[in-house]
């Protein structure tokens, strides 16, 4: 059989451009409620390091301080699914002709949120199932205060040894969400529902945003509105002829026949964000901790160690003194960098012998995280994974309470990411965060 895409071409050059996605939403505060909003952005995956976080490579495509951010999605799904599958023609200035365009979602890049919603998993923290990438569950909220969830959280096995647990699976999410609207449709289920969606991990706000609406019709029962009664009359329409638009959108990438795997997983290809889960996540647990633990005689000298602190042969910004020592919970991705840099100098004095090793640890395993060139791949990840494995084990030591705090766990995934797209600078959004504050 010949090549469709032969056809498809017209004697044009085939052009693939693997793209990254990202979205956020702006924090919105009581000052600033209108610019709370949700953004989608991309850019072109494909271009060398140097390029990649570039602003002008960093291509809006939507906003809405109003609609969701599934049903944003759902146009540029849409949009996505028809590169994917029949592609666009374009001027190639380089050939100086007409190329054929087509495309492929390469990773969605986010904050833990927004990977939540996008994935259709719960958000982690107080979860049962905190984790989207791999298997890591209990059946009751009790259980995440024992050895063996421990383990299981850590990655290590009862006798010591480090494992990986199993890869979650896009596939199941996707038919545990269909299920929950099945179960969804019969008469008293909300109870049921809400039980089962928790034991399944799976939240999609679309499909949830839906029944939850039915729910409350039902319960006005012949007090029911004709927009209300309507409202139902739609949805059961869909239901029958259009089912997927009750769901996620993203659950519509193509799966292909020699292929049973969908082409973008979200389980794999959410990678893991080292602005989010790093430094605003693990960084900032341990800063304060150390800092809320401070004196007020213990602040002023940690200020007067940062005005003595040579800031010369870093590549950080002047440090404000006052500020790092009285306003550790204001800080934002830049301090946290500042403080990796200067703890052994500034804060070390502070700290008992356990805590101590714990962030000797964390300052070592910090240039690897935020390596921009690797030489040998295998040799970093192992050496990445052993300081990742250090840390934890230190940090573990002082106490097992670290384990509510799902970070920790997503930084055992940090190896698997670069792995699969390479250096963490290659996949980091704080380019894109630029955009978003308005």
């Amino acid at each position: 059989m010949p090549n469709p895409w032969r056809a498809k071409a017209g004697n044009r050059v085939i052009r693939h451009l693997p793209i990254s996605l990202y979205s956020n939403d702006t924090s919105g505060n009581l000052s600033k409620k209108w610019n709370k909003h949700i953004s989608y952005y991309f850019n072109l995956a494909g271009l060398p390091p140097k390029l990649t976080n570039q602003h002008f490579h960093c291509h809006f495509l939507c906003t809405s301080n109003s609609a969701g951010t599934l049903e944003l999605a759902e146009g540029i799904v849409d949009d996505i699914m028809e590169l994917i599958e029949h592609g666009c023609p374009a001027y190639d200035s380089g050939l100086g002709k007409e190329v054929l365009v087509t495309m492929s979602l390469l990773c969605f890049l986010a904050d833990t949120p927004m990977h939540a919603e996008i994935t259709s998993t719960v958000m982690p923290n107080n979860a049962r199932n905190p984790c989207r990438a791999r298997d890591l569950g209990v059946k009751r909220a009790a259980q995440k205060r024992s050895m063996a969830y421990l383990q299981f959280f850590l990655q290590v096995s009862a006798n010591g040894v480090w494992i990986k647990n199993g890869i979650r699976s896009w596939v199941s999410i996707i038919a545990n969400c269909y299920q929950l609207w099945e179960v969804s449709k019969g008469l008293r289920t909300k109870t049921l529902v809400t039980k089962l969606g928790g034991e399944l991990g799976i939240k999609d706000s679309i499909n949830k945003q839906i029944y939850s609406h039915v729910y409350d019709i039902r319960a006005k029962g012949a007090n029911a509105t004709a927009a209300n009664r309507s409202f139902t009359e739609r949805i059961e329409s869909l239901d029958e002829t259009n089912q997927p638009r009750l769901f996620n959108s993203f659950f519509r990438v193509p799966v292909t026949p020699d292929n049973p795997l969908p082409d973008f997983n979200v389980c794999t290809d959410t990678p893991v964000e080292v602005l989010h889960v790093f430094l605003l996540g693990v960084v900032k647990y341990l800063v304060l901790d150390l800092m809320g633990r401070m004196k007020p005689t213990q602040l002023a000298i940690i200020e007067g160690r940062y005005r003595a602190f040579n800031t010369a042969s870093l590549n950080i910004p002047s440090l404000s003194p006052y500020y790092m020592a009285k306003h550790s919970s204001n800080y934002v991705g830049k301090e946290f960098k500042v403080v990796l840099q200067s703890a052994p100098f500034v804060l070390f004095e502070f700290m008992g012998e356990d805590d101590r090793l714990a962030w000797i640890a964390l300052v070592q395993l910090a240039p690897l995280v935020f390596q921009t060139h690797i030489e040998d791949m295998d040799a970093y990840l192992t050496l990445l994974r052993f300081h990742i494995q250090k840390f934890l084990f230190y940090l573990f030591k002082i106490t097992g309470q670290w384990v509510n705090k799902p970070k920790f766990h997503m930084l055992l995934h940090l190896p698997d990411s670069i792995e699969r797209f390479g250096p963490a600078p290659l996949f980091c959004t704080e380019t894109f965060e630029s955009f978003t504050p308005c």
